[in-house]
């Protein structure tokens, strides 16, 4: 049976780590005060998410999201993973209304397509839906994120730029939630806090690379350069106007 991983200290550390990082950036935030939470049996989970809330960005949120490789996890880039290994990304988030059409789900989604050369990242070009087009004819985004990439690679990161639609959820689907993640900090019931707190109820998700640990290890957490971060701040723009002229058609 796998021992699951506190990753309470580690979260402590790193979301300090990311309000100093924040501040001297100039970028206000304010860090919602209840924790989600997942640390399941069935199915095997173990994570901890935290919302921060920017102002004046195109980036309406970013969630902080560490979690133990318990069963079903996130795509890795190597053999070498195990179970007792844990990944500490952020999702940057954009909220706006993604509509009921299928079609536009599948524009609204992107990834990042590393090129390698002799172990190093060369290159990178976005596939996917029409998000990815109009990225890719952004020449300002590849220097930032291809330095982004390179840079999480050499520290030891997962090297990963994804994007896709984040649907609202039903009551229903809420009170399955509730079964799998709990909300500290918060006195509702759980299906209640999840419909109060949850982070991003309908909108997209960016999710940009990570930084890996083992075992109880604090490792440092691999943020984007000050360009790095304003190139995932570009990316939230795109999709704001994609949304605005092709779904709710407020351009």
């Amino acid at each position: 049976m796998v021992k699951l991983i506190d990753l309470r200290p580690i979260q402590a550390e790193h979301l300090k780590t990311l309000s100093a990082y924040l501040d001297s950036l100039g970028i206000a935030s304010i860090a919602d005060a209840v924790d989600f939470v997942q640390d399941t049996k069935n199915p095997p989970e173990n994570c901890r998410q935290k919302c921060i809330r920017l102002e004046s960005m195109n980036i309406d949120k970013i969630i902080y999201a560490v979690m133990q490789h318990v069963g079903t996890s996130r795509p890795r880039q190597d053999t070498m993973s195990t179970e007792n290994n844990w990944s500490a990304f952020f999702l940057y988030a954009v909220d706006c209304y993604v509509g009921k059409d299928k079609k536009n789900w599948k524009n609204l989604n992107a990834k990042a397509q590393v090129k390698y050369k002799k172990g190093n990242i060369v290159d990178f070009k976005w596939s996917g839906g029409k998000i990815a087009d109009i990225l890719n004819h952004d020449p300002l985004l590849k220097e930032p994120l291809l330095a982004d990439l390179t840079n999480t690679l050499r520290a030891g990161g997962e090297a990963e730029i994804a994007i896709w639609p984040k649907l609202a959820l039903s009551d229903t689907d809420f009170k399955m939630m509730a079964q799998l993640i709990r909300v500290e900090g918060a006195d509702t019931n759980p299906e209640n806090a999840i419909k109060t707190h949850e982070p991003v109820k309908e909108g997209v998700l960016v999710m940009g690379c990570a930084t890996r640990g083992y075992g109880d290890e604090i490792r440092s957490l691999i943020l984007p350069s000050k360009e790095g971060f304003m190139a995932y701040d570009r990316i939230a723009s795109h999709i704001h106007d994609y949304v605005n002229t092709t779904i709710t058609g407020i351009l």
